[in-house]
């Protein structure tokens, strides 16, 4: 079934479960809760860090090529770089849960609805380049400074498991898993930003300049795609997934209001505060 069918179902499934909620609460009890998330995917780092080591190359290449255009006789000798990334966001949803045991029971199925902002952002990145002219025996530098970044919002809906320890305690500790998906649309959404420019330098001669800038959508960078031949990248992807597996601790505040804390994973690291109220 594509995805598209799946999401139009999702209100189908919503709508009916909201009216078998008389028939379903003879048999168990229902929540309701809310939660927010700090998101972050930042243990990636190190792997972005080489990506770029890779990406430097290139940044060194192109450069290389401009500032040939005015001075032909320099060529790269030798360059270095570093960068830092950041990978943070936060998450909000509502979920509805049905413990079909009854108000002691320790199963649980949820349905939410997750709006999440995701943040991947390259705030510094930087190569100095060592550049040498044989003919007039002359050195110069070369600072490539660059940035960019993704943003996405996502509005994933969520099945999820959960399974607590001691539920008729006023603190449950509890294990829960899920999965959802967003449409692909949130992804042709994207936002995509870049800038670089450089500065050459040769003692006593005036600095050189130069750069490129980019702001656009994924979908916007797949049409230009499309438009010259090639392969949507978004023709095989049917979906975004989200997978969800965390531990945490339910406290009971007053009968039937409980407070929520938790962390794990949420399509990146998370850790989440909620409160649901059963009835």
């Amino acid at each position: 079934m594509k995805a598209s069918k799946l999401l139009r179902l999702i209100p189908v499934f919503v709508l009916v479960f909201l009216l078998a909620g008389p028939s379903l609460m003879a048999k168990g009890h229902f929540e309701i809760g809310f939660h927010y998330s700090g998101w972050s995917l930042n243990i990636i780092k190190n792997l972005v860090g080489d990506a770029f080591d890779n990406m430097a190359e290139n940044f060194v290449d192109e450069t290389e090529k401009e500032i040939q255009n005015d001075n032909p006789d320099f060529y790269t000798e030798d360059w270095s770089s570093d960068s830092d990334f950041n990978a943070d966001g936060s998450n909000w949803g509502i979920e509805m849960r049905w413990y079909p045991g009854g108000h002691d029971g320790s199963f649980s199925l949820g349905l939410s609805i997750e709006k999440t902002t995701i943040n991947l952002n390259m705030d510094r990145a930087y190569v100095d380049v060592f550049l040498w002219n044989d003919v007039e025996a002359l050195s110069g530098t070369a600072q490539i400074n660059a940035s960019g970044g993704l943003m996405m919002k996502p509005m994933a809906f969520m099945l999820s498991f959960r399974w607590n320890i001691h539920p008729v305690g006023r603190i449950s500790p509890y294990f829960q898993m899920g999965f959802g998906f967003a449409s692909i649309q949130s992804l042709k959404d994207a936002e995509l930003s870049f800038n670089y420019n450089y500065t050459f330098k040769v003692t006593g001669e005036e600095d050189e300049t130069g750069g490129d800038s980019e702001n656009r959508t994924l979908g916007e960078l797949d049409d230009e795609r499309v438009a010259d031949g090639e392969e949507s990248m978004f023709d095989k992807i049917p979906f975004f997934p989200f997978v969800n597996m965390v531990i945490g601790i339910r406290a009971r505040i007053v009968q039937n209001v409980h407070l929520l804390v938790e962390g794990g994973i949420f399509n990146g690291f998370i850790i989440r505060g909620g409160l649901s109220i059963r009835f």
